[in-house]
């Protein structure tokens, strides 16, 4: 009798998969011979020329566990096209048919709806959808349809399979595995064998790593393995086909940590991690057993990919109250194309097993293990792949879970603590700088706070900046020597920074000792000491961060390379972090402000290794980050580079800008006029003129109607008022204004107050905010807004007080109004309240207390407060907007609405539409808006975006009728952030310019057609074969290299190291010149970068943020300003240059010298934003030295700060002695560098200042620098 033919087996699988499917082969051909003849696949193999077609073709069965990789399913579905292979995909739970397998053609309702069930909806190029699989669901109305006699025998046969085989993958493992395949041989084989039914687990259980026992209570757990008196650690393993290899780290950590604490480590099939949490981590009266989790989960730990409901997990954790540290192993990667990447992780390895388990609160982003071949097996006909330990992350890990362990072990008053300080500019007017925040206050609370807590700390003497710029303890002080520094400093011998230094991995040592040279160097060292520049208070330290880049000696250097990621720290900066680490023995971090150096020292973007430096120096110190909450685009890459628990602070308090000196007799003459206009014409022709010659005066241009239009913006632009201390909130009156503020804007259901109020009395807003000149009975719609205003601060403070049926009695309003529209009140009065709510449970001293004691700090969202309030409240760990919801469908309209305004803008001016437009694309801003850059980009080129789920996102075009004008090139320029926290949506957009690009159109309508058929052209001949040529032709989006997240334009201008602006564009387009793509990723080509520029006739940027205006950050002038240096120099021609606010109820595009002006008036020259940083003392003074070093790199790159703008700001700082003195009085030597900008603008040429300012500020220097040195 002949044996019957080998079952042929083709398995395509991603890595986590084949070492199971390998073992069960060998035990198959062990007990049953060759029964089955199998090939596995490996999914990234697919489409490279590795996989056999032959063998596929001729498979009997095509086993796909595709992992969501639709690219493998669509070319196997082409392979396999005409074949009649039975096809079995797999895909995160479900199971589904891909081929002409699938059953009869034509099925009853009740036999669709029992498919649909088991293939989760899915269609042929899509991933998973967003149902679960659910096989008692399906298996009910089998049953139900069986007896009604709905369903054919065949078809009940062949469902009643695949709900077997569903079972043997979902609860996974080798025996399954091996079940599986030999149940697959006899049902399709034809084979006489006699798999076992599939070995089905607890659900949700605890498994032990070690022994691979499972138990379904704790109890039963517990009786085995005994608690001892040390503390215990959770952890979360992968449940189903995963769990062995998510038990590889946790194994390996448990060997580490043998002896010193319990483990207790539980699975979910389902990610239902919430429950299990409650099942196994809690004792019977609710206790939490756990002093730690450690998670080895990819996803959300709710409801897995898709997500179930956050609240439950969040209320988990917070009952929990412990840290939860993520040690996701990479699912999807090998170890060897890990090490040697400068990227780290993949994107969908970032989003995956990064950017969700961030929404969980999970912290501390370290691989564990990862794939790697462990040889050729021929049971299987291809290398291995199994998941191993990396044994020096592994060691990261353990010593990190131990210092969380000892935090929470220690008593308080036996902690250390180091607080370090940022130090930029790294000389005496610069310590403690930080965004928005008044260190020098902070300091003062946080220090007492920790007394009060027990903590052993001295009391303060002095504020820290005197303390500090008296005794010279700076980087690179510039009044006193560095002996003086080295007297009053710590310092470290050579001999004990070699013992730390040689200790380190042998390539950061070489990559040290190659750019700085052998220690201890020159950087911040005296007589062959390292100094630490910081003073100890009992067991606190209290530490400014090294310069980055510098020499003491020279300033200007150091500037230069203080931001260059190239660069690996010098010899100081290794000794500064060391010594916290080994001889201070600091038990936790603090750095506090937003933001240093650490994090963006040279690195892998994600997944850092150890010769990554920011993982060299954290260590495994504990590190909480006093961050920004409107800043979650750099916080999360202090997160993930440096291991930093973020604690959030607020914003300062807000106010509304009004109008001051001319600009308030202005507005009082435009009354006037309006009066005169109806009741005296003469008088009003004569104060026409007035007008006319007080805006001359006040440097405004324009008409009456467009100045008043202008005031009108001013008077109500939202400012900051002063700087935020740590740990306060905001007083009475400014509470109420922030309040008053949020309910300024609509948000859905939820109507702008202001909006209601307008409604109430017959105005339509959107007109009244469009045109505030436009006359309403006896009163201009601008004079209507402002008492709309006062209207909703008192409706708010009534509301604050006494609740929403309080004020809305309060609120006198006609009765058809009340009756019409009182609920739509009520919603939005109720909305403030909850944002107030949340307001008052802010507690960022208390979350920084709760982290110093080894606790879990909340989640929640960052972003500007007022445009965003949900961020609230503040003492929290911020995480960025997720990836996958870019653009959300308002950002996508909003930026399409930015897009046509900015089109129609240009158009307006040049009768025509620009050939390409050279868009900023922030990180910043894209967590800020969830993608209105983005949703302009997709619009500029005519494509939608159409979201079917969170992971799958299509793109549609929009076609040229309905568009109404050409597709319009873009040149998109990121920046390093945006690279490292938005991949997924580089790719979005890369797909997006080759769809559009393919277009059969004629070049005149689609000009991203027409150029990259023009850069193919000229660049075929020139590069490595045609394909290359097509991607660099196709490529739109460029920025910094993989190794940096700026450029250094922002140095070159702070270190005055520029001789022409020509070094500017050049060094922007040397910086920038970085492709990405899919494919590639920071592929250097300056010659495509350059030929891209040259068709840009328009830039433009989205100013989103209420916080900073565009003289309020460096990076506005790095981008917006470089980008359009850049291409002024490309194409020898000034580029229009757009900013477009979004900050507002109407969203207003117009030219940067716009922006700039009114940035100009609304803070740096308005005197209740002057005192409200004079208030703030040194910290205040910083800021204002920043706002006028911004204002000359606006000036260099985009030309567009006028003249009187260098006079005003003498006036105001230096020619006002009250001003002047308290600027003396706080931070001299801020006020030193002010003047010093203001002799380089008018050396420059951008300030033509005439002799009698020049001798005035001369006077002043000499008598400040005086005052310096008498101080000194």
């Amino acid at each position: 009798m002949s044996q019957p033919i080998p079952t042929k087996i083709a398995v395509v699988t991603s890595m986590n998969g084949a070492k199971s499917v390998a073992d069960a082969m060998s035990e198959i051909r062990g007990e049953y011979g060759d029964v089955i003849d199998l090939k596995l696949y490996y999914i990234d193999d697919i489409g490279k020329g590795l996989e056999d077609v032959a063998y596929l073709i001729d498979a009997d069965i095509v086993w796909l566990d595709i992992r969501n990789d639709v690219p493998a399913v669509k070319l196997i579905k082409e392979t396999l096209s005409g074949s009649d292979n039975v096809v079995l995909g797999f895909s995160m739970g479900n199971i589904f048919g891909v081929g002409p397998v699938w059953l009869e053609r034509e099925q009853s309702p009740t036999q669709q709806r029992i498919i649909s069930l088991i293939r989760g909806r899915m269609e042929e190029d899509t991933g998973w959808d967003d149902k679960n699989f659910d096989i008692s669901k399906m298996q009910g109305m089998m049953k139900v349809a069986s007896v009604a006699g709905k369903i054919p025998l065949k078809f009940f046969k062949e469902i009643g399979r695949r709900i077997t085989m569903m079972e043997y993958w979902q609860f996974g493992g080798k025996e399954n595995t091996k079940n599986l395949l030999l149940y697959l041989a006899k049902e399709y084989g034809r084979h006489n064998l006699k798999p076992k039914p599939p070995q089905e687990y607890p659900e949700p259980g605890i498994y032990h790593p070690f022994t691979r026992e499972i138990f379904s209570t704790l109890k039963d757990y517990l009786k085995r393995y005994e608690r001892t008196k040390k503390e215990t650690v959770g952890m979360l393993l992968v449940g189903g086909s995963n769990l062995e290899d998510s038990a590889v780290g946790a194994s390996e950590i448990m060997k580490r940590l043998e002896g010193e604490v319990n483990f207790i480590s539980i699975y979910s099939q389902n990610f239902k991690y919430p429950e299990a949490i409650q099942d196994f981590f809690f004792d019977g009266n609710g206790k939490p057993i756990v002093d730690m989790v450690v998670s080895f989960l990819l996803f959300r730990m709710n409801g897995g990919p898709m997500g179930g409901d956050p609240k439950l997990t969040l209320d988990t954790l917070q009952s929990l109250d412990v840290p939860v540290l993520n040690a996701s192993p990479m699912y999807l990667g090998e170890i060897q194309n890990w090490r040697g990447s400068e990227r780290g992780l993949s994107p969908i390895e970032v989003i995956t097993q990064i950017t969700l388990p961030e929404l969980d609160g999970c912290i501390e982003p370290i691989l564990p293990c990862g794939y790697e071949e462990s040889g050729f097996d021929q049971n299987i006909g291809t290398e291995v792949k199994a998941m191993a330990p990396i044994p020096d992350r592994l060691d990261r890990i353990a010593g990190r879970m131990e210092g969380w362990l000892r935090l929470k072990r220690k008593k308080n008053a036996e902690k250390k603590v180091a607080i370090i300080l940022y130090n930029y500019p790294p000389d005496e007017s610069g310590i403690g700088a930080a965004g928005y925040l008044n260190t020098m206050e902070s300091i003062k609370k946080l220090l007492e706070a920790l007394k009060e807590e027990g903590y052993t700390t001295d009391k303060l003497s002095e504020d820290i900046n005197e303390l500090f710029t008296s005794q010279g303890i700076l980087n690179s002080g510039t009044w006193l020597s560095k002996g003086v520094t080295a007297k009053n400093s710590i310092s470290v011998g050579n001999d004990d920074y070699l013992k730390w230094f040689k200790a380190l991995p042998e390539h950061a040592r070489e990559e040290v000792v190659g750019r700085w040279n052998d220690p201890p160097g020159d950087v911040l060292t005296y007589e062959e000491r390292f100094i630490i520049p910081g003073i100890r208070l009992g067991n606190i330290f209290i530490g400014l961060q090294p310069s980055h880049g510098g020499d003491y000696k020279d300033i200007k250097d150091s500037l230069k390379k203080y931001h260059d990621k190239t660069i690996p720290p010098h010899h100081q900066y290794l000794a500064f972090y060391k010594w916290i680490q080994e001889e201070f023995k600091a038990d936790a971090i603090i750095h506090l402000g937003t933001h240093g150096t650490l994090e963006f020292t040279k690195g892998k973007e994600t997944g850092m290794s150890e010769e990554c430096f920011p993982d060299i120096l954290i260590g495994d110190i504990p590190h909480l980050y006093v961050y920004m909450a409107s800043n979650p685009s750099e916080a999360t890459i202090a997160k993930r580079r440096s291991y930093a628990t973020i604690i959030n602070h607020l914003s300062p308090s807000f106010t509304d800008s009004g109008l001051y000196d001319e600009l308030a007799e202005l507005e009082d003459l435009i009354h006037e006029y309006n009066e005169a206009r109806s009741q005296d014409p003469n008088r009003a022709k004569i104060v026409q003129d007035q007008i006319l010659e007080k805006a001359k005066e006040a440097n405004i241009e324009e008409e009456i109607d467009d100045i008043y239009d202008e005031l009108f913006d001013i008077k109500r632009s939202i400012i900051p008022k002063g700087l935020h201390t740590f740990g306060e909130t905001y007083d009475c009156d400014s509470f109420i204004d922030f309040i008053t503020f949020v309910l300024r804007y609509d948000r859905g259901e939820i109507k702008s107050l202001h909006r209601l109020l307008a409604s109430s009395k017959g105005i339509d807003y959107d007109e009244m905010m469009r045109e505030p000149g436009k006359m309403a009975g006896d009163k201009s719609y601008a004079e209507l807004a402002g008492e709309i205003e006062e209207i909703a601060k008192e409706i708010v403070s009534i509301a604050l007080n006494g609740g929403v049926k309080e004020a809305i009695d309060h609120l006198k309003v006609p009765k058809a109004y009340k009756s019409r529209s009182i609920d739509d009140l009520k919603k939005t009065l109720t909305f403030g309240l909850e944002v107030a709510s949340n307001l008052k449970r802010s507690d960022e001293m208390g979350s920084l207390l709760r982290g110093l004691s080894g606790k879990y700090i909340t989640p929640n969202i960052g972003g500007d407060p007022l445009r965003s309030p949900e961020v609230l409240p503040t003492g929290s760990n911020t995480y960025q907007f997720d990836p996958r919801l870019v653009p959300s469908d308002a950002a996508y309209t909003r930026g399409a609405k930015i897009a046509e305004d900015t089109l129609d803008h240009y158009k307006n001016l040049h009768n025509a539409y620009p050939q390409s437009v050279g868009v900023v694309l922030w990180g910043f801003e894209t967590m800020n808006t969830k993608g209105e850059t983005v949703g302009q980009i997709l619009r500029y080129i005519g494509v939608k975006p159409v979201r079917k789920n969170p992971w799958d996102v299509r793109l549609k075009l929009i076609p040229l009728k309905e568009l109404g004008r050409p597709r319009i090139d873009v040149v998109v320029n990121i920046c390093g952030i945006f690279r490292d926290t938005f991949p997924n949506v580089v790719k979005l957009l890369d797909d997006a310019f080759n769809l559009v690009s393919s277009q059969d159109e004629s070049l005149e309508e689609n000009l991203v057609r027409r150029h990259t058929q023009e850069i193919f052209d000229q660049i075929k001949g020139e590069v490595d074969g045609v394909e290359l040529a097509q991607k660099l032709s196709n490529a739109r989006i460029f920025g910094p290299s993989p190794t940096e997240y700026g450029t250094s334009l922002r140095n070159l201008i702070k270190s005055r190291s520029w001789d022409s602006e020509g070094d500017l564009a050049r060094s922007y387009i040397s910086d920038m010149q970085y492709i990405y793509t899919a494919d590639l990723h920071g592929y250097k080509s300056g010659e495509t970068f350059e030929e891209m520029l040259s068709h840009v006739e328009l830039t433009s940027q989205i100013r989103d943020n209420h916080d900073y205006e565009v003289i309020d950050l460096d990076h506005y002038y790095e981008f917006s300003g470089g980008l359009s240096k850049a291409v002024e120099s490309v194409s020898g021609i000034k580029p229009e240059m757009f900013i477009t606010d979004t900050t507002k109820e109407i969203v207003k595009t117009e030219e940067i010298d716009k922006a700039i002006q009114r940035a100009v008036r609304t803070r740096l020259l308005n005197p209740k934003w002057v005192e409200g940083m004079l208030n703030d003392g040194y910290n205040g003074a910083q800021h204002i030295q920043e706002r006028v070093e911004n204002i000359l790199g606006l000036a260099a790159t985009t030309n567009k700060v006028d003249n009187w703008i260098w006079g005003e700001i003498e006036d105001r700082y230096i020619l006002d002695e009250e001003v002047r003195k308290k600027l003396e009085e706080v931070n001299p030597w801020a006020l030193n560098n002010m003047m010093d900008t203001l002799f380089e603008a008018n050396e420059r040429g951008y300030w033509e200042a005439s002799e009698e300012e020049l001798e005035k500020l001369r006077e002043i220097c000499l008598e400040v620098e005086g005052w310096i040195e008498e101080r000194s």
